[in-house]
């Protein structure tokens, strides 16, 4: 006679139950692309993860098979990290993808390492990138580069010198650890966010990293960092002129004839230098809203899971 499910012993149900919810759940994922894809609007999107459930729920239908999950949802989320367009608009999704990866594979260190950097460092959402890194360090305390990061989305985008410290100072006493950490952990403990300190931690991603799309991108950041320095110092520069003569110069190439600079740095995105006459401060034709964003104070808690 054939058995029901009812008839079913306990677990066996729940194994039922739970191949079941996987397939429905996989199912969901795919008639998504397809409806997308029939609209002829289809890239990789975060979208795809709004409403993924929590990690600790995937592990009650997991089956036993979290890492196999937990694999499956990093080649998704891999595919949305190279969407450019994703970057900023979707962070939040992105890190409900990652906060999931992790808790269903809390040792998949790349995940804390890659998804730390996307968040903070490319997608301006610090304060994800340093609720994921904590996790990871937490679950992985032997491994240098978690702290590391952890430590400059701390510093460069949040102004939290103390505990950025604290961070290089914990990935200064691991094994493997580069000789320049403890250099760097002493560093913050005396200096404020300074651009020359940000490029020499970008610097250290840009090596450490065997993913050369993040590579060309951390590229783009340094750049940045770089303008966000030469702005500074010319300013600074304008300020000395401005003491001396009275004014305001008339063209930065004043600094210059002055003897004031030796020479006007060049732009490194390909734009220029100016000085703006609406508030007379040096800014750069690429970059003129300068790099830093300051987060809304509601950004700064967890992200609320959609039901």
């Amino acid at each position: 006679m054939m058995s029901t499910l009812r008839d079913r012993p306990g677990p066996d149900r729940f194994v039922v139950v739970g191949a079941v919810f996987l397939v429905l759940l996989g199912g969901v994922i795919y008639g998504t692309q397809r409806q997308l894809e029939r609209l002829g609007a289809f890239q990789p999107s975060a979208q795809t993860f709004r409403f993924l459930p929590k990690g600790d729920d995937l592990k009650l239908v997991s089956l036993g098979y979290d890492q196999l999950i937990a694999d499956l949802l990093w080649l998704k989320a891999i595919q949305v990290m190279g969407d450019r367009g994703a970057e900023r608009r979707d962070a939040e999704y992105l890190y409900q993808a990652f906060d999931a990866i992790t808790t269903l594979d809390p040792k998949f260190d790349y995940v804390y390492q890659l998804g730390g950097v996307f968040l903070g460092v490319l997608s301006g959402r610090a304060d994800l990138a340093v609720q994921l890194l904590a996790k990871g360090v937490r679950n992985n305390p032997d491994l240098w580069r978690l702290p590391f990061y952890l430590g400059f989305n701390e510093f460069y985008f949040l102004g939290r010198y103390k505990e950025a410290a604290a961070a290089m100072a914990k990935a200064a006493s691991l094994p493997g650890h580069p000789e320049y950490l403890p250099f760097l952990a002493s560093r913050l403990y005396a200096e404020a966010r300074e651009p020359a300190l940000a490029l020499e931690f970008l610097g250290r991603m840009y090596e450490e990293s065997n993913d050369q799309q993040v590579r060309a991108q951390l590229q783009v950041r340094m750049k940045e960092v770089m303008i966000e320095r030469d702005v500074e110092q010319l300013n600074h520069a304008v300020a000395q002129f401005t003491m001396r003569y009275h004014r305001l110069p008339k063209a930065l190439t004043e600094l210059v004839t002055t003897g004031i600079v030796l020479a006007l740095p060049t732009e490194p995105l390909g734009g220029r230098y100016y000085i703006d006459p609406s508030d007379h401060q040096v800014k750069s034709s690429s970059r003129p809203e300068g790099l830093h964003v300051k987060l809304p104070e509601q950004q700064l808690g967890p992200p609320q899971h959609h039901p």
